[in-house]
């Protein structure tokens, strides 16, 4: 499903202690970037971007604290250019997969990515829009772009370009 965690309204929204597990969703997203959002987990699920949402992440959350997306499968959305924008969150133990010409990130800032396997789809940031960021430990493969952004305030340690050995790897992100 699609978790509105805040409307796009005047009104600026709180929302804490959020837990979104083994669920497919299609987008969580917070619409504003003055709505601040803490302690939300998305663990365990797998996340497709909505094809209505065609310009936006599937999964794009600012002004936050305490936010962790772990142990998920996040395709790249087939009509945008990558699947998370936000600040400060922990991406940690995830697979990215998609066609091989998309970004998994945009508009990330001082965000921890770590222990994650990108399969046809780059973890290399636009500099212009994304800082402070810190990889530590990532598998990428596939991409047209296999590399980790070390430049604009962003850092990378431990990453390996190489075949995750993955069996039974669909060919292509529709085959899953």
């Amino acid at each position: 499903g699609i978790i509105l965690l805040a409307q796009s309204t005047s009104t600026v929204h709180t929302l804490s202690n959020i837990l979104i597990e083994n669920s497919q969703i299609k987008a969580v997203t917070s619409f504003n970037n003055s709505n601040s959002i803490g302690n939300l987990i998305v663990r365990n699920c797998i996340v497709i971007s909505h094809p209505g949402f065609s310009s936006s992440p599937a999964i794009e959350v600012f002004t936050n604290s305490g936010v962790l997306i772990t142990n998920s499968i996040i395709r790249a959305p087939a009509n945008t250019t990558s699947s998370i924008a936000g600040d400060g969150l922990t991406i940690q133990n995830n697979l990215f997969y998609s066609s091989g010409t998309f970004n998994a990130f945009v508009n990330l800032d001082n965000s921890i990515v770590q222990n994650n396997i990108f399969s046809r789809t780059s973890p290399a940031l636009n500099i212009a829009n994304s800082t402070g960021n810190t990889f530590f430990n990532n598998i990428v493969f596939g991409s047209a772009d296999n590399t980790f952004t070390v430049t604009g305030g962003n850092s990378s340690s431990g990453g390996i370009v190489g075949d995750p050995l993955m069996t039974n790897m669909p060919n292509t992100q529709v085959d899953w």
